[in-house]
């Protein structure tokens, strides 16, 4: 077994239970269609967590040509797998909780802890990624990873501008302007239209 092997395999694990949790809220959300009161805005968030974990776990496949991985590496790895898990869990309501069948409650009450960890996730990835293609000598990960970096980075800059973060906070409000906030930000798209 090859370090890539062993390594990928632990973060595989990790990734798999991360998966499980937005699968498992999705099928409770269908299998419960008739009492759910759907929102359009925290689903959007469900599929982006659902395209991080997805694209960051085939970018691992650029580690396999490494003879040896550095404890550093590892580490990193690891610990980027966990803030994955977190976006993914943090994401995923538990419709028959707190907050009902109301996916609606559940983004206006809890969008600023999984907006919040999706930005941490990326500030993180950009050094992630820079190191990757440099120290690494992973010689096109920087090239693959060009464009999901800039718009990563787009989308951050703009949720910690706007107030995104706290925009869940403001469930008083009669219009529907933090859920077209929420999904300005996912979209990356502009937010001076509001």
């Amino acid at each position: 077994m090859s370090p890539f092997d062993f390594v990928v395999t632990f973060q595989a694990f990790i990734y798999a239970l991360a998966l499980a949790h937005v699968l498992l809220a999705a099928t409770h959300m269908i299998r419960h269609r008739r009492e759910l009161i759907f929102d359009w805005a925290h689903a959007l968030w469900m599929g982006a967590a659902l395209m991080i974990l997805w694209a960051n776990w085939i970018s691992l496949w650029d580690l396999h040509a490494l003879r040896t991985l550095t404890l550093p590496t590892v580490a990193t790895g690891f610990l980027y797998s966990m803030l994955l898990y977190s976006v993914c869990a943090f994401v995923s309501p538990k419709l028959d909780g707190e907050d009902g069948m109301n996916m609606k409650r559940f983004h206006e009450t809890q969008s600023h802890t999984y907006i919040g960890a999706f930005v941490v996730l990326l500030v993180i990835t950009l050094p992630i990624n820079y190191f990757g293609a440099t120290d690494l000598s992973v010689a096109n990960w920087a090239n693959q990873n060009a464009i999901v970096n800039r718009d990563a980075s787009r989308r951050g800059c703009a949720a910690v501008h706007s107030g995104a973060l706290g925009a869940g906070r403001r469930a008083d409000r009669a219009d529907c302007a933090p859920r077209r906030l929420h999904a300005d930000v996912l979209l990356g798209t502009s937010l001076t239209s509001l």
